[in-house]
């Protein structure tokens, strides 16, 4: 057996293979499993080439099976390998995954693993991920005593904070810390992410998993088909359709350089993380032969200081790939999910923040401001404070599962759905409620002044996830919005005020039976209808800009673009409606609404200045949908019902915001991802808002044409 060239695992461990060999892709993930025969004659190779530094894990599949298979073939080959795994990932009785890093977890699955190897003693046992229920302290102590008790030899983390590692080092060495590191996925060397320094400093060995990027790097997948059913590439962003290409210029940057020097692009690539330091061990995985003997020539690669320039400044020049928010969490937190899944985030979001109109308007009505924008006020700073701790710290690079805690599906929709729903709502109400206080000839125009606010929020927040997110991480950028509106909300406490005292004889019961009255239900049907259309490109614009092909950072502002649009579009419209009719202006917006989408979006394809021109007049033509529909509803009631029977509109408007955008989501996913039926159902519903609102203004006002109403 030859020997390959060795380096000392961290500061306290064994002299290992320069090059690992992750074993994950033998057994799972990456489609058909091969046959036992296959897989164990791989295995052979590998020990024959020198290759004895062996990566899986518990959640490979049937990996540690297949290892103990070969174990038990080749007895004597057992202390000539260097086996690490890992254990925390842990299968629910429902086929979920979830985190378990507890004490008791931890032995449990070390013993299981030892049977499965049919083994005395695991090399290096990692633990894979960490739960946010167990001290980081208490599962490393459970692996220290693991280790006393001979059941393993060096200890190990993967996926970890640079925190983590420094209180886990603590309390016992730590000798090789496992995270994903390629030139598609730089974030260890970040300095806010601070973890190959921290490592650096503790003596801590860094294992590069994935270090051609799930095959990307090797330059043989040409395209985002290239995959076998199973094979979870399928669903990864960085394999999307609209990713792919992108991606791509990389590769070949890459390819170019390695032409050059005549090697391959595996080779180069691994030889240049190699070159980062002695300290770094890449663990690339195959299922083939050739593969195995085309990345050990990796080893024999030595590299220039200007060729390490090259690929160097290759990686930092790439920009590895709706509104912002979804787009976002749907490429990066929520990846994993379909696109309705990662829809009802923001369906239900949208839900409560109309919903709870039914009871807020009331109490509005009858207690005053305070009483409800106190608690909203509160609500929605811990909203966007949790939110941030329930996403991890995710990085513009990321795109799969390289974090810093763990992201569940359930933390993003108590955070930001239920809780930021409903405490927007407690803001949203009484703010528009209020301003129907003050004014009634100008009513139009003082609301649509009042709701520009929103397209403010929408330019200026996306911007600082967009250019903190990259920086600071997306949890600090979430943190920093959390802090403007804390003080934004401090404000509003102080300065929000009613003309009219409350009305204690008013109740804060719902009022459904105004729908009884002909106008009032007309009105609040046309309001359903374009409240449920407005969200759908408000929501999808961003992603579809990345489904097209525009560049990343430009598809992110798109929502920026439509917030500059919906500016004036919310303050114009109320200065007309006031002039020449409130449902009037309604329809107008609604018709053209519906003719840009389907005949502007519809058509616009990968044409970068027909997305951007229609994202802007949509903003423009829209934003009476959010600043003028209070206002419909205040003409046809009381002024000290307003709050009342808004809310009572608002809640009947929840369950179609509530369905829109997963059923715009379900819609895409059918198309395979395209965007045309989503843009139909979008465009159709809008020209059912604007027959709704001209029937409305019929039965409010009456059918003459010249009617102002």
């Amino acid at each position: 057996m030859p020997t390959l060239p060795t380096r000392p695992l961290g500061k306290n461990g064994p002299q290992v293979p320069r090059l690992g060999f992750g074993l994950m892709g033998l057994s799972v993930f990456y489609g058909t499993a091969r046959p036992d025969p296959e897989r164990l004659a791989l295995l052979d190779t590998a020990y024959e080439l020198g290759e004895t530094f062996w990566d899986s894990a518990d959640m490979y599949g049937d990996s540690e099976d297949l290892l103990g298979k070969w174990f038990k073939a080749n007895p004597t080959k057992r202390d000539h390998i260097f086996l690490a795994t890992k254990f925390a990932n842990r299968m629910g009785p429902d086929g979920q995954r979830f985190v378990d890093s507890s004490p008791e977890y931890a032995r449990e699955a070390c013993d299981r693993s030892l049977a499965r190897l049919g083994i005395k003693t695991i090399d290096l046992y990692y633990c894979h991920r960490l739960d946010r229920k167990t001290p980081i302290e208490k599962t490393v102590e459970a692996m220290a005593q693991l280790k006393a008790e001979g059941k393993i030899k060096y200890l190990g983390l993967s996926e970890c904070s640079a925190d983590s590692l420094r209180r886990a080092h603590k309390v016992h060495p730590i000798t090789a810390v496992q995270m994903e590191y390629s030139p598609f996925a730089l974030e260890i060397e970040s300095p806010q992410y601070r973890l190959l320094e921290t490592a650096r400093e503790l003596g801590v060995a860094v294992v590069a998993y994935s270090p051609l990027s799930r095959g990307f790097l090797t330059g043989a997948i040409t395209s985002a088909d290239d995959f076998e059913e199973g094979d979870f590439r399928r669903l990864s962003p960085r394999f999307s359709k609209e990713n792919f290409p992108k991606n791509l210029e990389l590769v070949e940057k890459l390819k170019a350089v390695a032409a050059k020097k005549g090697v391959t692009p595996a080779q180069l690539t691994l030889a240049w993380l190699m070159a980062q330091g002695d300290d770094i061990f890449p663990i690339p995985g195959t299922t083939k032969v050739e593969r195995l003997k085309e990345n050990l020539g990796s080893l024999s690669v030595e590299l220039s200081a200007e060729e390490k320039q090259e690929v160097r400044s290759a990686c930092n020049a790439a920009e590895v790939a709706g509104g912002v928010l979804h787009a976002w969490t749907a490429e990066h937190q929520l990846a994993s999910y379909s696109p309705s899944s990662v829809g009802w985030i923001f369906g239900v979001f949208s839900f409560f923040l109309y919903f709870g109109s039914a009871q807020v308007g009331p109490i509005f009505d009858s207690r005053g401001v305070l009483p409800v924008v106190l608690p909203g006020s509160i609500g929605i700073v811990l909203a966007v404070f949790f939110f941030s701790e329930s996403t991890g710290t995710f990085l513009p690079r990321v795109s799969h599962a390289a974090t810093l805690t763990t992201t569940e599906y359930y933390q993003i929709f108590l955070s930001f759905s239920v809780l930021g729903g409903i405490s927007s709502c407690c803001l949203f109400t009484p703010a528009i409620a209020a301003v129907g206080h003050w004014f009634n000839v100008r009513r139009g125009l003082a609301t649509g002044i009042a709701c520009t606010a929103g397209g403010l929020g929408g330019v200026f927040f996306p911007l600082i996830i967009l250019y903190l997110g990259p920086t600071l991480g997306f949890t600090w950028a979430l943190r920093i919005i959390g802090i403007i509106c804390f003080v934004l909300c401090a404000l509003a406490c102080l300065l929000l005020r009613t003309r009219l005292p409350p009305n204690h004889q008013a109740g804060m019961a719902v009022d459904f039976k105004a729908l009884r009255e002909p106008k009032y239900a007309a009105t609040t049907l046309a309001v359903w209808l374009v409240e449920f259309a407005v969200f759908i490109p408000y929501t999808y614009i961003s992603s579809y800009g990345l489904h097209a092909g525009m560049d990343s950072s430009l598809a992110y502002k798109l929502s920026v673009f439509l917030n500059v649009g919906a500016i004036p579009g919310r303050a114009l419209p109320g200065l007309l409606a006031d002039r020449v009719g409130r449902f009037n202006i309604m329809s107008l917006t609604a018709l053209v609404c519906a003719v840009l989408t389907l005949a502007l979006w519809y058509t616009a394809g990968d044409n970068d200045g027909a997305i951007i021109a229609y994202a802007t007049c949509f903003g423009f033509w829209s934003g009476a949908a959010i600043s003028l529909t209070p206002v419909c509803i205040s003409q046809v009631c009381r002024t000290e019902d307003y709050g009342k029977r808004n809310g009572t509109t608002f809640t009947l408007v929840s369950i179609g915001t509530l369905t829109a955008i997963p059923i715009a989501g379900a819609i895409q996913e059918y198309n395979q991802g395209e965007y045309w039926g989503l843009i139909v159902f979008g465009g159709v519903l809008y020209l059912a808002s604007f027959v709704a609102f001209v029937i409305a203004r019929g039965v409010a006002g009456g059918w003459r044409l010249k009617t102002k109403f």
